[in-house]
């Protein structure tokens, strides 16, 4: 009996030391989304998630044109980790992205803007870098393309970070996923946030040319080829919604443009 006891400490000893091996071959695997989501949040970061939850309720009573400020979308960045770093939490305060950057922007079209030493690249909902920081200025993602500065040309990139237009022109804004808005100007960016850097894209109101009065905006194809020469003035978004149209103003006035350059409604 003393026997058959003993060996059943031993195999309840080495059963647990199997366990905790096997927990720490598991942390160790995990992937930095996993870690991050089990760090518990500061106070402090509780306090922006519990405010922005608050917000986000107020926006769903009474419509986001009667609340002032930004809207809310989750998942939230913030930047009130331990450091300063930003990431960005789920509504149930689950850690999304790891906050490691100096910058996260809000999500739009499943992508997020993140800056790391001074470059910017791009993570997903579950937080995973898929354009790793290296753009010194980008924009948001509109109709799966995003605009990014390589030498000081812009380029546009899809979801998965690969280049569909070359850095030819000083701007370039999708139209289509297939046709693009391009213009030789003097390139021009917002600065939304303290040391940040951002193309405006068609939906800022307006892109406007205050900056390159003399430049005009002109539409190619995937392949590079003119669909129309530079000949509008100011091109601005029409209904985010529907990539069949799009504002452009050419001599008379403002009309309404389709991306094969005819238009729908003429210039008045």
């Amino acid at each position: 009996m003393r026997i058959v006891a003993a060996a059943r400490r031993l195999a309840v000893m080495f059963a647990s030391s199997a366990i905790i091996v096997a927990l720490q071959v598991a942390g160790a695997n995990a992937q930095p989304q996993d870690r991050a989501a089990a760090r518990p949040l500061l106070p402090i970061a509780r306090a922006v998630l519990s405010e922005a939850l608050a917000r986000e309720e107020e926006i769903k009573r009474r419509g986001p044109w009667r609340v002032a400020g930004f809207p809310v979308s989750f998942p939230l960045p913030t930047c009130v980790f331990a450091g300063g770093l930003c990431g960005a939490v789920n509504r149930d305060g689950n850690i999304v992205v790891e906050p490691r950057f100096d910058f996260v922007d809000d999500f739009h079209e499943g992508r997020a803007l993140v800056r790391s030493g001074g470059l910017y690249g791009y993570v997903d909902l579950q937080g995973r870098i898929v354009v790793e920081p290296q753009f010194p200025i980008a924009g948001r993602y509109r109709g799966g393309l995003a605009e990014v500065d390589v030498d000081g040309k812009s380029a546009l990139i899809d979801l998965e970070g690969k280049q569909v237009h070359a850095p030819r022109f000083a701007s370039a804004i999708p139209f289509t996923k297939n046709v693009f808005w391009v213009n030789e100007g003097v390139r021009r960016h917002l600065n939304l946030r303290p040391g940040r850097e951002e193309f405006p894209g068609a939906d800022a109101p307006p892109p406007g040319n205050a900056l390159r009065p003399n430049a005009k905006w002109g539409l190619v194809d995937a392949t590079g080829s003119w669909i129309r020469t530079p000949e509008f003035r100011d091109i601005a978004s029409f209904d985010p919604e529907n990539e069949n149209l799009m504002w452009a103003e050419a001599g008379p006035g403002w009309g309404l443009i389709r991306p094969d350059g005819t238009w729908a409604v003429e210039p008045t």
